[in-house]
């Protein structure tokens, strides 16, 4: 509230808010995208299991667990922007990928794989690097943009809607 009243435009409190989440959403996908894969490496270590040897695409790896962290990020505070209310956005993250799209997918059948958060699931979904050409699946560059797609215009609304309401 304080920052809305005190700032000169109020399309910068919104820059300034989407550059903050990006960053702390970026730090905590390459926090855990490090964590999670070590922590799993120690357990098998300690119980005296060996892996075999593997072969990974560290890039591509990379930048979809970036994306998908970013991607949440940016949907959450898309979310709390629109709603202007943290409780509404988070209940909403829970309620849209798992009730909201279930249900559009009776509807859609196989054009789910368009939907926001089944399209953002698509990036990091394991294998989804070698798509069968017959299947439904986007790859993951396909999936990125048609989240990218839903995002753009998303903040779209939500700036016009940020920069005409009252600071209340």
């Amino acid at each position: 509230m304080y920052t809305l009243t005190s700032s000169n435009s109020r399309t910068k409190v919104l820059i300034a808010k989407f550059i903050t989440v990006s960053v702390y959403a970026l730090f905590l996908a390459v926090l855990i995208a490090v964590l999670a894969p070590s922590m799993a490496y120690l357990g098998i270590h300690l119980h005296g299991y060996k892996l075999v040897p593997q072969t990974l695409s560290y890039g591509n790896l990379a930048w979809r667990s970036l994306f998908y962290g970013w991607g949440y990020g940016m949907a959450g505070l898309l979310l709390a922007i629109l709603t202007r209310n943290q409780v509404a956005s988070i209940v909403a993250l829970f309620v849209i990928p798992g009730v909201a799209e279930q249900l559009l997918g009776l509807l859609l059948k196989h054009s789910t794989v368009y939907l926001p958060f089944s399209s953002l699931n698509q990036v990091i979904r394991a294998g989804s690097d070698r798509i069968d050409p017959t299947s439904s699946n986007l790859s993951p560059g396909k999936a990125a943009g048609v989240y990218c797609i839903y995002l753009v215009i998303g903040w779209i609304v939500a700036w016009i809607l940020f920069t005409k309401r009252d600071a209340n």
